[in-house]
């Protein structure tokens, strides 16, 4: 909704991802002025459970503005589409009965397809049964991606994503050990013990060590925090 915002009120149709595509989100972008049609996936708590559908068999469900479709693709992929644009409407394509919204998906929503097979190709995905980290992945990818475009939009450059990945790794690599050498080296030593000035970690331990960016005595604990004035 706050990615939307710039663009409420003016008749534009949106395409999510299948993890928040939903009723509820529907409702509410609805309430803007604003329509989605997108696939749901098969395990929301909302999508009523049914018999198996013959092949090209569609069964829709109204719910007030929202209509949901449930089409048999393949003999073994169920399709389900949420819409707030489409009616219960069956085309003919190829003798296949699509539903108009199918259709619609097909033909205008293949960018967030695109970008999921993009992240499938290269992704920082490792076998993991904590959602947590499944979700820091996927924002890892999805940002991956994004500064790719970024990058060569601003510097026109035609760097494939692999090698700007490599880059930034190898970047982020080499700013990590810079600022645990330089919380090592951080330090110049007094020759008496004084109190700590920092107290970020303490209170008032002695100490010899001053930190070289703001000159005052900082003990072991708060030198652990970098000296948290300096930072």
């Amino acid at each position: 909704m706050t990615l939307m915002q710039p663009y409420f009120g003016r008749g534009y149709n949106v395409s999510t991802d299948n993890f928040f595509t939903s009723r509820d989100l529907a409702c509410k972008l609805l309430e803007k002025r604003t329509s989605i049609v997108d696939r749901v996936r098969l395990n929301r708590r909302e999508i009523p459970g049914s018999a198996k559908l013959k092949l090209h068999e569609s069964t829709f469900y109204e719910s007030g503005p929202v209509t949901l479709v449930k089409y048999q693709a393949k003999p073994s992929k169920t399709v389900l589409v949420l819409s707030t644009q489409h009616a219960g409407a069956v085309c003919q394509s190829d003798g296949k009965k699509k539903p108009e919204s199918v259709l619609y998906y097909n033909t205008n929503n293949c960018g967030v397809d695109m970008l999921d097979a993009m992240c499938r190709l290269m992704s920082t995905t490792a076998a993991c049964r904590r959602w947590p980290l499944v979700v820091v992945f996927n924002i890892l990818d999805v940002a991956g991606i994004n500064a790719w475009i970024i990058y060569r939009k601003v510097t026109g450059s035609s760097m494939s994503r692999r090698d700007l990945l490599h880059q930034l790794s190898g970047e982020l690599v080499r700013a990590a050990t810079a600022n645990s050498n330089k919380a090592v080296d951080l330090t110049q030593v007094l020759e008496s013990r004084v109190n700590c000035q920092v107290k970020a970690q303490c209170n008032r331990n002695r100490t010899v060590a001053v930190c070289e960016c703001c000159d005052r005595p900082v003990c072991g604990k708060c030198l652990a925090k970098v000296c948290a004035i300096c930072k």
